[in-house]
């Protein structure tokens, strides 16, 4: 065979571009989950025209030729994709269906995935793929952007063909991309880390929100007095009709049948006048009740336990179980009010079709 017969065999440097991207959109990774291309292959024994594929933009970015992508595929070595007879149509060999997405399907793919950071910011997915094939076959490169933004963070997650080559990745001592350093786990590695990041940051939130205005600092001093030794059948209303000749009163921490009572005043030092002026307890119902003012320790916590059950019942009016109209979901039903979700166009497919997968985005890096 002359040189010149292995030029023909061979793909050159763009049909290898070529097949690697369109490849990637009957690959097991894209095509489960692509609306609009899972739609096309139904409509014709799994047939799609030339001219559809060539709406998607990064294959157009390469050629806007149906036949020098026809000449592309029937060069490539993978076997998954065939061309029609004429030259128009490419479909995904019927010997290759998709695979099952079960379980054990989930763990082989999270098997040969590996999460990499320490790339630039404006590096795009061209450059991604071509280092990476530097490392083995790879299924995708999936870039990882800052959610509800195209702004890449700098690390991706890359599916290796196989187990092999990724572990043998991530064994490598020392990988850079120009001349930084990248870190390298395993994806289920990652994913563990991150959800125990995001449980131990949801557990310190609700502890936080329960205590965010619960404080030590006494916001009024000497507003409040305690009463001990409380008369059975005495009320709140028989409490406030005893002190109120002598200082308004704010608040009574009392139930009845309970043998102590907190009174809480409304201006202040008014609580030092109340037992200066009972030294010898207040007159309650008959009895004279024993008091003293709140200070120090005891007057902080007072105002600590004050502060949780204002949040407790704060709480419980917000969600005291009124569905607004309609029942569940607000006005319209159960369910009403359902978020709508917006399509947007992807990088890799046609205008307006194809929604733009943000499955890995999140707040991590």
């Amino acid at each position: 065979m002359t040189a010149d017969d292995k030029s023909e065999i061979l793909p050159t440097e763009l049909e290898s571009k070529i097949n690697r991207q369109i490849e990637f959109y009957f690959g097991d990774v894209n095509l489960p989950r692509d609306k609009f291309l899972k739609e096309q292959v139904q409509l014709d024994d799994g047939w799609v025209t030339l001219e559809t594929m060539l709406k998607f933009n990064r294959l157009r970015t390469l050629t806007e030729d149906a036949s020098v992508v026809a000449v592309a595929v029937r060069k490539s070595t993978s076997g998954l994709l065939e061309v029609s007879e004429d030259g128009t149509k490419v479909r995904r060999q019927p010997a290759k269906p998709l695979p099952e997405m079960n379980d054990q399907r989930k763990a082989d793919i999270q098997s040969r995935t590996v999460y990499a950071k320490g790339f630039p910011n404006n590096m795009n997915l061209d450059e991604l793929q071509q280092f990476f094939i530097g490392f083995g076959e790879i299924d995708c490169v999936q870039m990882r952007r800052k959610p509800g933004s195209k702004h890449f963070k700098g690390s991706v997650f890359v599916q290796f063909r196989s187990e092999e080559d990724a572990k043998a990745f991530i064994a490598l001592e020392k990988v850079e991309f120009r001349n930084t350093p990248l870190q390298r786990t395993p994806q289920s590695e990652y994913w563990n880390k991150r959800n125990k990041e995001n449980a131990d940051r949801k557990q310190e939130k609700a502890k936080a929100k329960t205590q965010e205005t619960v404080t030590d600092t006494v916001e009024r001093p000497a507003v409040v007095i305690k009463l001990t030794g409380v008369p059975d059948g005495c009320t709140r209303e028989l409490i406030k009709a005893a002190l109120n000749p002598v200082a308004m009163v704010e608040w009574v921490d009392f139930e009845k049948g309970q043998k102590d009572a907190l009174v809480r005043f409304k201006e202040a030092n008014a609580a030092k006048t109340i037992t200066e002026k009972f030294t010898e307890g207040v007159p309650i119902d008959g009895s004279n009740v024993p008091v003293h003012m709140l200070e120090g320790e005891e007057e902080a916590q007072y105002w600590k336990d004050s502060n949780i059950a204002k949040k407790n019942r704060k709480s419980k009016r917000k969600f005291g179980g009124h569905e607004g109209r309609g029942g569940r979901g607000g006005r319209g039903g159960r369910g009403g009010n359902k978020r709508r979700m917006g399509r947007h166009d992807s990088d890799d497919g046609p205008p307006g079709k194809m929604g733009k997968r943000n499955d890995d985005d999140d707040d991590g890096d």
